[in-house]
């Protein structure tokens, strides 16, 4: 609601008739506009706003608002005729406001002679969305002349929230047929303060807080070193919507109980520190001993109001507490949480493994008695009044039972199901039936839960009362009964399907397995490839032939240009494949192409110097089959770098010379291809070979899967299917479906 008035001044009447007058005037004047919902204004002041010539960088702008009664040394006017004068808040509004109640608008006009004309007068708030009218226009005739008048409007405004920023504007115009006879609006003067006086709800905010000496906020407050006295700081915010500017004092007053005087500050504006113009902080210290406190501060505004605020604080002895928690068994009640507190104070902690919580708390004689709750599993289960005045020790019981829930369908124990005790708190203990049907929960409070019952897809509800130890037999319905036909239909095939898996079931088998899958076991003089991606498990395979062959008695060449004979060595030992008997008999000799790459010499009797020269290669090859004598088979590993270096005829005719001359030997010759070498060349090197075993690893949702298999066995009858294989401690282990006889 919106209501203003207009008092004009009137020569030359008596005392009565003028008051007649200006009652007459405000009621045929009055007119309404809605704001917002109306309400009784509470917790208002009201703070006058004068007007004046802005000052500083601001000097020649627009005039502005603020609280000063006196601002310059010089009466100020603004010529209406030329134009709407318009006062702005400055500073703006350093808080949310809210502008609640009556506001006055008292204007002080003068003319250069007589004149009337139309006066129109309205309020308006700025702020980041822009300039609006808060105010309807108030438009009315005013008669002037040469002696200064002031006129007043009352403004009713019954909520009008403003946010930080914000500013309150004051906008006067005067319209008139005489263009000649100019029109002035005085201010910045004490005998013609136009000014405003507007309804605040709280603007200004007064905050008292206490710190211990550790910079702590807190209202009770602890001796020091077992006296009865100690330290508080009390620190004091204040924040006023329009600025401190306008503050004229603000005292603080420490009571003690009994009313006296602790300390008395008459005024502790001059020693606050500044945080903005708008916002200052004020701290003292003081040293207090035991008893109950109170911290007043009373701040007073040049527009003669006064903001109160008030804290309570003690200084107290504190006591330990040490409270035990026994259920009905008379068994500590673990992971309970324990709740001291009051009105002033709210102490907390978790029980320990044997029951019992510690609480360090002020005494009942400083700060009244406590109220003791117990919480345990989302519940409240115990409440007491304590009063504490010395070191206290107590036990506690809280009624709390074992419950056994036998879950049964048909009649039939129930096992893996999910069981659920539920309150309106929420979820008290969940637990899953074991292969009895049987699901324990311990330590449960008596009353009334949801119980939830989820098995087989889907769930059950009933209720559970808990009064006492108990078994309890809750029967559940059988689910999907009107699906149950397709039940049987759907558990009859997955039998069907567990007889066929049954008769797939995977047999493990060691590496002799390579003897059914080339028929008794590779020729004697051969050349054989393995040809495989990365990872396939190439090397293994070769590493395992090797192992296989000196079992048989045959001598062993082995070359490797990919890792150190040191590193083989500790492979297949790993792989329970362990060489040192067979170089102690002189029986595997190794040549290392390796150590070549780093730079670094060989710690191998026999090696190159260079990969890529593949003559010393095998002329190394030739004396090692010559020094172990008998049968000898040979295995590089492999051909892959060879490639990526040499020529594809180069590497080919090397292949088929030291194949021709391991063979003459009646030894076969062993080497590995990876899929990196160009297929043309790869082919070419299949080609040359006597047998080719292709070696292949794949991702699964199951993980790494290798399979193996003869792709080629010149002369020889030979099994082409694909083989699993695994590579353990064991060595290589491949998965069929083939059961081993006995």
């Amino acid at each position: 609601m919106f209501q203003y008035g207009h008092l004009k001044q009137v020569p030359h009447m008596s005392r009565k008739t003028l008051t007649i007058l200006i009652i007459l005037v405000l009621v045929l004047q009055s007119r309404s506009f809605v704001l917002d919902v109306s309400s009784e204004p509470d917790d208002v002041s009201l703070v006058a706003l004068y007007a004046h010539a802005p000052r500083g960088p601001q000097a020649g702008g627009q005039p502005i608002l603020n609280a000063l009664d006196q601002w310059g040394t010089q009466q100020q006017a603004a010529r209406l005729q030329q134009g709407e004068a318009v006062f702005t808040l400055d500073p703006a509004f350093c808080k949310d406001v809210v502008l609640k109640g009556t506001a006055t608008i008292r204007l002080w006009l003068v003319s250069d002679s007589r004149l009337s004309g139309s006066l129109a007068v309205f309020l308006a708030a700025g702020g980041p969305n822009g300039t609006r009218a808060v105010t309807p226009s108030f438009n009315d005739t005013v008669f002037l002349d040469t002696r200064s008048r002031n006129f007043n409007f009352l403004v009713t405004i019954n909520e009008l929230a403003l946010p930080t920023g914000s500013t309150v504007e004051l906008h006067v115009k005067l319209t008139s047929e005489d263009k000649r006879t100019g029109v002035s609006l005085l201010y910045d003067s004490q005998a013609a303060p136009t000014q405003i006086t507007i309804p605040i709800v709280n603007p200004t905010d007064v905050t008292i807080t206490l710190l211990d000496d550790r910079g702590t906020p807190s209202r009770v407050f602890e001796p020091q070193d077992g006296s009865d006295s100690t330290t508080v700081t009390v620190q004091v915010g204040i924040l006023d919507a329009l600025g401190l500017y306008r503050l004229i004092a603000a005292s603080l007053s420490i009571l003690d109980s009994s009313g006296g005087a602790v300390l008395t500050a008459p005024n502790i504006l001059p020693s606050a520190v500044a945080v903005s113009v708008c916002n200052a902080t004020y701290k003292t210290s003081l040293n207090v001993t035991l008893n109950a406190y109170k911290a007043q501060v009373s701040v007073t505004d040049s527009s003669g109001n006064t903001v109160k605020s008030e804290e309570d604080f003690y200084v107290a002895p504190y006591f330990d507490v040490n409270i035990r928690l026994m259920d009905s068994s008379h068994r500590p009640l673990t992971a309970a949480r324990l709740l001291l507190n009051n009105s002033l104070v709210q102490y907390e902690t978790m029980v320990g493994a044997t029951g019992v919580g510690i609480l360090h708390v002020p005494s009942s004689k400083i700060v009244g008695s406590y109220d003791l709750v117990v919480e345990w599993k989302n519940l409240i289960v115990s409440r007491s009044a304590l009063f504490i005045s010395e070191d206290t020790s107590l036990n506690v019981g809280v009624e709390a039972y074992d419950v056994t829930l036998r879950v049964r369908i048909l009649g039939f124990d129930l096992p893996n199901a999910v069981v659920n005790l539920l309150a309106a708190s929420g979820t008290v203990s969940s637990g899953l039936t074991n292969a009895t049907g049987a699901a324990n929960f311990t330590q449960i409070p008596p009353g009334v839960y949801d119980l939830e019952v989820s098995y087989l897809g889907t769930s059950y509800r009933s209720s559970l009362n808990v009064t006492r130890r108990a078994v309890t037999i809750i029967a559940v319905p059988l689910p999907y009964q009107d699906l149950l036909p397709y039940l049987v239909i759907l558990v009859g095939a997955l039998a069907a399907v567990a007889v066929v898996l049954r008769r797939r079931r995977i047999y493990r088998w060691p590496f002799e397995y390579m003897n059914m899958l080339t028929s008794a076991s590779i020729p004697n003089s051969h050349t054989t490839v393995i040809a495989g991606n990365s990872g396939s498990g190439k090397s293994v395979v070769m590493e395992s032939l090797a192992y296989q062959s000196l079992s048989n008695g045959r001598g062993c060449v082995y070359v490797t240009n990919v890792e150190l004979p040191s590193d083989v060595r500790a492979t297949t030992k790993s792989l329970g494949m362990d060489l040192s008997e067979f170089e102690d008999q002189g029986k595997l000799v190794f040549i290392d192409c390796y150590s070549s790459l780093s730079g670094s010499a060989s710690r191998e009797k026999r090696s190159t110097s260079s990969i890529t020269d593949l003559t010393a290669l095998g002329i190394q090859i030739t004396q090692a089959m010559e020094e172990i004598s008998g049968t000898v088979d040979v295995y590089l590993d492999a051909l892959t770098p060879l490639f990526s270096v040499l020529k594809t005829e180069y590497v080919l005719n090397f292949l088929q010379s030291i194949g021709a001359r391991v063979k003459s030997y009646d030894g076969g010759l062993c080497t590995a291809i990876g899929t990196t070498v160009e297929k043309d060349a790869a082919t070419k090197v299949e080609e040359v070979a006597d047998c080719v075993i292709e070696t292949h690893l794949s991702e699964g949702r199951g993980g790494q899967r290798r399979r193996l298999r003869v792709k080629k066995l010149r002369g020889h009858p030979y099994v082409d299917s694909w083989a699993r294989f695994t590579i353990s401690d064991q060595g290589i282990t491949f998965l069929t479906h083939r059961q081993q006889k006995s």
